[in-house]
């Protein structure tokens, strides 16, 4: 508790009172005096300074996105020695790291490819409705899916809306929904300040500064080997035994996503050049667009602008 409140009211705490469980749910009953602590400093000066009704409470509060139902500490240290495995460890292997290059650089070269190949030959109407369509797919499953309803719990999901969503934002081939979710909430809860995973701000306003940050948001953040705490951020996402289940096998939405559109597009043209079209634009040129939207966002959007959020 300590801990978290040097993180985001950048001092410790007056008192922490613990007393003996009194609740019928038997958890112990924790009383937290924070004073008057200053609220954070921005890497942007006055202009993203909290409005002045801010208060350490209300920062604190921002780090429980979502509030949980469930035990904090018997509920999510059981899921976590049960389910370590969705979360793909505490740092990114060799294999993780180079993994993310790969579809990182080739979707993208596919892209500066489609240049040449859209003046001459190998793009027909079936290559667009495939990629479209996938686009929507994939996007709609990071937009709606990982952001809206795993992050922010926007709305209540049927289970198998909720399963479906989960698949397809994994198709989106930007990483499984819990790390997804993990990071996303810490983005939140320190937006462009210290702890934000991907601010265009961490090295400075100067040009320079902020031409590396934008670089570093967009994309250099990815490759960081650290990793968000899942079991802090998103312990709701690890006692989810579905979402587990769809975090383990983001493998198959990542083969989904690159292999379902050269099957369509083969099978709709009857042809091995319908198959290899159909994979250039359905998956090459459709990730690659994607993954610069949404990264544009991490990076351009918010380096645009005044008014703080």
């Amino acid at each position: 508790l300590i801990a978290r409140c040097r993180e985001s009211c950048h001092g410790p705490p007056t008192s922490v009172t613990v007393g003996a469980p009194s609740r019928a749910d038997g958890r112990p009953h924790v009383q937290i005096d924070l004073g008057r602590a200053e609220p954070p400093h921005s890497l942007l000066g006055d202009a993203m300074t909290p409005p002045s009704g801010s208060t350490a409470a209300e920062a604190i509060r921002e780090l429980a996105i979502p509030a949980q139902a469930f035990d904090p500490i018997e509920g999510v240290a059981n899921s976590v020695r049960v389910k370590r495995v969705a979360l793909g460890g505490d740092r990114k292997s060799g294999m993780e790291q180079f993994a993310l290059g790969f579809f990182v650089v080739v979707p993208f070269l596919g892209l500066l490819a489609a240049i040449p190949v859209f003046w001459g030959w190998g793009l027909g109407w079936h290559d667009i409705v495939i990629a479209v369509v996938m686009y929507a797919i994939a996007g709609h499953g990071i937009t709606i899916g990982y952001h809206r309803l795993f992050t922010h719990k926007s709305f209540k999901a049927s289970r198998p809306l909720k399963i479906a969503l989960a698949f397809a934002g994994g198709m989106a081939i930007e990483g499984p929904v819990v790390r997804w979710v993990a990071d996303h909430r810490r983005h939140h809860a320190f937006s462009d300040k210290e702890g934000d995973p991907h601010s265009p701000w961490r090295f400075g306003t100067s040009l320079g500064a902020l031409t590396k940050g934008l670089l570093y948001a967009h994309v250099g953040w990815i490759f960081d080997p650290e990793q968000t705490d899942a079991t802090r951020y998103a312990p709701d996402l690890i006692a989810d035994n579905d979402i587990v289940a769809v975090s383990r096998l983001f493998w198959l939405q990542v083969t989904t996503s690159l292999l379902l559109p050269a099957l369509i597009g083969g099978l709709w043209s009857m042809s091995i050049a319908g198959a290899v079209t159909g994979f250039f634009w359905g998956a090459l040129v459709r990730i690659s667009l994607l993954h610069h939207v949404t990264w544009s966002i991490n990076s351009i959007c918010h380096a645009v602008g005044e008014r703080p959020f």
